[in-house]
């Protein structure tokens, strides 16, 4: 609410107030005591000839900090804040300490603790607000904070909520923010999975993490290789308690031969069998499984058309009906089949010409379509809700030779994009999109 030229100001910090540390211009600023470990003056004298130095604990005042910070025989600058300086130490400041010290701990003063429990509660005031949510999770990826503040127990235990947020939106521009955008970079689902420096609980928000990711457009098999190898044992221990997003993570690895090791497969089965929920589960697996054997047996017709509104029920119906090892031609234009039904497509192992023109098939059936039927070679997406985040996948895809995204939110950077890393496409249909 905006208050009136002639209502006063009350006495909650301004924004700006709060980046100078919540001072108001009338408070008295007592020397508040920070309390870091800092080398012994007769210590740092011999330190050319010792392998080690002792650290001993001091106290100065906040208006009279001095770190030094050495990595090997080359001093770093030291970061000082002069005497005559009265003010606090900028939180910031003494979050990014260099972690290279790993003997240097710090206690924040009364001040800088109520400005990181300041810029924590206005987090987590706009997490709150459906509205607010989608503009907050870009502003956090990727992480705009230091590895120091990460590795502050306070910080992260009081983000914790904001995190849980994220993991209970159903909307992708929200909850994809979970994930790293960069190589080599961990994004938050990484900080607050179990192991991660942030983790402070036997892995509840990650499984909460996994079950909105896997529910949206992340059940690929790159994400279930990127679990397997970094988080297989927190998956099964959290299968094992009964967690049904763990029990279907172990499924679909089982399914999509994830993975290779005998004894880890054993491991897995072992484990889905050892609850009702995980046996249930694993029963329908083998199912699925021996359908899977009869599907792909050789024979069976080479080209299919479903009728108009056919439905996903109805190709899975199909499909499950007999032998189709053979069919390389599929077409369920004008049907009523959405991403659902990828994953029965997936399955068809000799398909080359798949036709999806005015379906409800979207970004989650391409991504699954590209790191499966990699030897398509005809694709028609006309008039499909399809956009750039599912298109992108496409790029995987290096038998295609004809595509149709006639009609379709395709942007012209995507299409270059596609034309680069496609060398066999040789006709494409991109009419009333942003790319004609």
């Amino acid at each position: 609410m905006k208050s009136s030229s002639t209502g006063h100001r009350d006495n909650s910090p301004s924004l700006k107030e709060i980046r100078n540390g919540c001072q108001q211009p009338c408070d008295r600023k007592p020397t508040l005591p920070l309390r870091l470990l800092h080398p012994s003056p007769d210590l740092v004298s011999q330190e050319a000839t010792l392998s080690e130095a002792r650290l001993k604990s001091v106290v100065v005042a906040s208006s009279e900090i001095h770190v030094e910070v050495e990595h090997t025989s080359t001093a770093k600058p030291a970061l000082t804040a002069s005497a005559g300086n009265d003010s606090e130490p900028n939180l910031i400041d003494c979050l990014m300490v260099s972690p290279a010290c790993s003997t240097m701990s710090i206690e924040l003063g009364p001040q800088a603790d109520r400005t990181l429990g300041c810029y924590v509660e206005i987090l987590k005031l706009l997490s709150d607000y459906d509205d607010w949510r989608p503009s907050l999770a870009s502003l956090l990826q990727p992480i705009p904070f230091p590895k120091e503040a990460l590795a502050h127990e306070k910080f992260t235990k009081e983000l914790k909520y904001v995190i849980q947020r994220f993991a209970e939106d159903p909307r992708q521009e929200v909850h994809s923010c979970l994930l790293s955008v960069r190589a080599g970079k961990d994004g938050w689902f990484q900080l607050y999975s179990p192991g991660g420096v942030a983790c402070d609980d036997d892995g509840e928000l990650f499984a909460s993490m996994v079950h909105i990711l896997m529910g949206s457009c992340y059940k690929t098999k790159k994400f279930l290789l990127s679990l397997a190898e970094n988080k297989l044992g927190p998956c099964m221990l959290l299968a094992l308690r009964g967690n049904q997003t763990m029990v279907e993570i172990l499924c679909l690895m089982l399914e999509y031969n994830i993975i290779d090791n005998n004894d880890t497969q054993l491991q897995i089965i072992s484990t889905l069998e050892s609850t009702g929920v995980g046996k249930r589960m694993y029963e329908q697996l083998c199912d699925r499984q021996r359908e899977l054997k009869e599907l792909q047996r050789k024979g069976g017709p080479t080209r299919l058309t479903l009728p108009s509104k056919s439905t996903d029920a109805d190709l899975a119906r199909l499909l499950s009906s007999g032998s189709f090892g053979n069919l390389e031609n599929l077409s369920l234009a004008f049907t009523n089949v959405t991403s659902a039904c990828a994953e029965h497509l997936i399955k068809l192992p000799s398909l080359k010409q798949l036709n999806l023109w005015s379906t409800q098939f979207g970004d989650a059936g391409l991504r699954l379509l590209s790191e499966h039927l990699t030897m398509l070679q005809v694709l028609n997406l006309c008039e499909t809700p399809v956009t750039d985040a599912g298109l992108l996948a496409l790029s995987s895809m290096k038998s295609l030779c004809s595509l149709n995204m006639n009609s379709t939110k395709l942007s012209a950077d995507t299409y270059e994009d596609l034309k680069a890393k496609l060398p066999n496409l040789k006709e494409v249909d991109v009419r009333y999109t942003e790319a004609w």
